[in-house]
């Protein structure tokens, strides 16, 4: 075997190996599992009725791969960003700008109601979405 036959092969094996642990570290620690920052002063407050929220949201984002692998998962419109934002459904890019310059505008969502005021959200979003969505 030549020293460049050896090369490559060492080369290809460690491409392999830096592509497995990019993979662990993406599917180990998934960018959906961010917890709203105030459920985590409430929890801080030692609110046991936001403690058990939190167990619960807890649980949920560990069994699920994906944000889209479980109907609990919520997106708080107030905090999420552009990505997030589209795991909704029927938001895409242009409908989440909507609603992150809404709320740059106006400030915090505080209901369902007040969503439907976003430039394209509407009744038929709210049917979908109102499981899925927090403040």
């Amino acid at each position: 075997m030549s020293f460049l036959s050896r090369v490559t092969t060492q080369v290809r094996l460690f491409t392999s190996l830096i592509g497995t642990f990019i993979l662990a570290l993406l599917l180990l620690n998934p960018l959906h599992a961010t917890e709203p920052e105030s459920s985590k002063v409430n929890a801080a407050k030692g609110n046991s009725s936001s403690e058990k929220v939190l167990n619960s949201q807890a649980s949920n984002t560990a069994n699920a791969a994906t944000p889209d692998a479980t109907d609990t998962y919520r997106v708080n419109v107030n905090s999420a960003g552009l990505e997030e934002l589209q795991q909704l459904k029927g938001i895409g890019i242009a409908k989440a700008k909507a609603i992150i310059e809404y709320r740059e505008n106006n400030g915090k969502i505080g209901s369902l109601e007040e969503l439907t005021q976003v430039s394209g959200i509407g009744e038929k979003f709210i049917e979908h979405n109102a499981d899925n969505v927090s403040f």
